[in-house]
Order: C-alpha cells, then structure tokens, then sequence
C-alpha cells in the first residue's frame, strides 16, 4: 500500500499525518470526532445559556414572569 506524508503547522504546533491512497469512512468518521472535541474543549466558556442547559425555573412567554407553565 502506498502512502502520503505531509506535516502542517497549527497554531504554532507541527503535526504530521501519514494518508493513505484509499479512503476509509471509519477512520474519517473517527478523524473527524477528534477535531471536533478538541475544538469544543478549546472554546471559551459561554455565559450565554441555550435551550440544552437545565434552567432553574420553568417559565412561559405569556404568564408574565410566573415560574410554572399553566
């Protein structure tokens, strides 16, 4: 099998990957993964808190500030 050597330079860190000619939709899949989690565990803490967070307190747009939805 024939492969493919090619260093990058991220954010001042080299890295070198080995590519093979065949594609392989696991590994990829997997490649992907690992990119994704070190992004995420990378960014900045959000105070900005989405619908996924667990809030406090139920609340509805149209009971004016009441906790419970009616």
């Amino acid at each position: 099998m024939s492969t493919t050597k090619r260093n990058f330079s991220i954010d001042g860190y080299e890295i070198s990957a080995t590519f093979a000619e065949t594609r392989n939709p696991t590994v990829i899949g997997q490649v992907k993964q690992i990119l994704l989690s070190a992004f995420v565990a990378s960014a900045p803490v959000s105070r900005f808190k989405g619908i996924l967070d667990d809030p406090s307190e139920q609340r509805d747009n149209s009971s004016e500030g009441s906790p419970h939805v009616p």
